[in-house]
């Protein structure tokens, strides 16, 4: 992780020194920079430098110049889906997704796959016929329950199911996956565990336990998981961190569904590369739990992308949303604060530009170009954003850019959301 982070400016050529930020322990510390990487190292710079410059040509958000960014190019406009009473469609035809069993998709950045799973709720075993056995019919049960809501009075019917027939993997795996949703990691882990026991083929139970075993970080599992998948993980022990390229995330899906897009950096986790707005909860950075099935789509350099429900936070970012007022300020000077932010190693981000609301059959399907004007009028006025550690590190930025630009109209900055 610390190297991923690393920024063009934590580097010196001068001292030959790399300085690490927020490291082990939240320290920031200091170390050698081997000159035998001089020329590895320089090719890399001027790499991100020219991916850089690439994406601002194409409008789009950018990433900080992180030396791991050469599968990164830059994130591309998020979205908003709100829940609100009549919002549900556009007045027009929605593209929507049907489950259609397990897919992959290529990852635009690396040419790898990136695999993914269509998950749902088993009933009975489909080699049978004729009438429900004890088990199928108290497994039925406990779907027909998870179905209205009654969580507890879902989660006795399936262990009664399994009491009934204690060799079969389906109420283990629907228990399983009933505890994901609810975020009980601990007993999902088991769950599927207790599935793919009875099934070892059973690949949605795989990949559902390695959900579980990411969230509670039980690593060697989750490895194990990945692998009976068929997910290519390096060989080591600990935390997998990899890159998966961009992929886009729907922060809290049950309310406002904000969709971000994020480096995905193992087949369960990304870190948010957008600015969530205050709504969400979220920050620049957090590191996100989520899941495998595809919930709509989004177009990347011209490769269409699975969009994925975010489950949980895993860590929280130490990046902060601080948003500006900036009145009367021009297109092309926020977007100059962007640049500025870009180089000082915050982020910067207008909204204005950056998002735009959808209805949510867009949102869950693949968005098209004609949307309800009703929901067009709605959208609200949008400020900029700054992804900072600290006061001081805003107040910086904004010093370097008023001084760039002669802007001097700058009003106000506010802390968004909590602050626990």
């Amino acid at each position: 992780m610390e190297a991923l982070e690393l920024r063009l400016e934590n580097l010196s050529f001068d001292s030959w020194e790399i300085t690490v930020r927020g490291g082990t322990g939240g320290h920031d510390r200091k170390t050698m920079l081997p000159r035998a990487l001089d020329a590895d190292l320089r090719r890399q710079v001027a790499d991100v430098r020219r991916r850089h410059t690439a994406a601002a040509g194409l409008g789009c958000a950018r990433d900080n110049l992180r030396l791991a960014t050469a599968t990164r190019s830059g994130c591309p406009t998020r979205s908003i889906d709100p829940r609100e009473p009549g919002r549900l469609g556009c007045g027009v035809r929605c593209p929507t997704r049907a489950a259609s069993g397990p897919r992959t998709l290529r990852c635009p950045q690396q040419g790898g796959m990136v695999c993914f799973r269509i998950e749902g709720v088993r009933c009975r075993r489909p080699s049978r016929s004729g009438p429900l056995t004890e088990s199928e019919r108290l497994n039925e049960k406990g779907r027909t329950l998870r179905d209205r809501g009654e969580v507890a009075a879902a989660i006795e019917a399936y262990r009664s199911s399994i009491a009934a027939d204690g060799s079969w993997s389906v109420p283990w795996y629907n228990l399983g996956l009933l505890y994901k949703y609810e975020g009980a990691w601990a007993e999902s882990l088991q769950c599927n565990q207790e599935a793919v026991n009875r099934n070892a083929g059973d690949g949605d139970a795989w990949w559902n336990l390695g959900i579980a075993a990411t969230a509670v970080g039980d690593w060697s599992r989750a490895r194990a998981a990945w692998k009976e998948c068929g997910v290519q993980i390096p060989p080591g022990a600990g935390p997998i961190t990899v890159s998966f390229g961009l992929v886009p995330i729907r922060l809290s899906p049950e309310t406002r569904g904000e969709v971000v897009w994020c480096d995905r950096i193992c087949p369960a986790r990304a870190i948010v590369r957008n600015v969530p707005l205050p709504e969400s909860d979220h920050f620049y950075g957090d590191v996100v739990l989520h899941d495998g099935a595809p919930e709509g789509s989004r177009m990347l350099h011209g490769q269409e992308v699975p969009v994925f429900n975010s489950l949980a936070r895993l860590e929280r970012s130490p990046f902060r949303t601080y948003i500006l007022d900036l009145p009367e300020s021009t297109r092309a000077q926020r977007a100059s604060l962007t640049d500025v932010a870009f180089d000082r190693g915050t982020w910067a981000e207008d909204w204005s530009e950056s998002v735009t609301f959808l209805c949510r059959s867009c949102s869950y399907g693949l968005p098209h170009a004609e949307h309800d004007a009703a929901l067009a009028s709605s959208r609200p006025g949008l400020a900029v954003a700054v992804a900072a550690r600290d006061p001081d590190e805003v107040d910086d930025l904004l010093a370097r850019w008023r001084e760039a630009v002669g802007y001097d109209g700058y009003a106000g900055v506010t802390l968004a959301g909590d602050d626990i």
